[in-house]
């Protein structure tokens, strides 16, 4: 223990370097772990769906979303969520899955939702690319 303390202070650069590598990767570690339960597979987002009358939130454009999306989900963009957060109101009492195409771009607007004061607030995790793969059902048009 010694050896230690007397390493740690004729090195004091490095084992401040050292301390500050351990605490990035802790936070990010803990992010991660903060994070993985807020993602949901499809199998799991169709449950939510059928028992707690969950909402589908499709976070791509209106062209893709017309093409094929999720039976009953609502096209919100970022604007909406930024400039009319009042529009979206009515869906703060229930379950909220975020979705993209492939689920990689959806983490940050599901921060922004909590913000808003969304409490269940969900990422499919691979989109809808994931829900398609998976044989769920997707309809057309608005």
């Amino acid at each position: 223990m010694d050896q230690l303390i007397e390493f740690l202070s004729k090195n004091a650069i490095l084992s401040i370097a050292l301390f500050a590598v351990i605490a990035m990767i802790l936070a990010n570690e803990l992010k991660i772990l903060k994070n993985s339960g807020k993602n949901l597979l499809p199998a799991k987002a169709v449950i939510l769906y059928n028992k707690e009358d969950a909402v589908f939130f499709d976070m791509r454009s209106q062209g893709d979303f017309e093409k094929g999306h999720i039976p009953g989900a609502i096209n919100v963009n970022d604007s909406t969520i930024e400039e009319k957060p009042d529009s979206l109101n009515k869906y703060k009492s229930k379950p909220v899955i975020v979705y993209c195409a492939n689920g990689s771009t959806t983490s940050k607007t599901c921060q922004k939702l909590e913000k808003q004061g969304f409490t269940n607030v969900f990422n499919l995790k691979g989109g809808i690319t994931a829900w398609k793969d998976n044989s769920l059902p997707t309809e057309k048009g608005k």
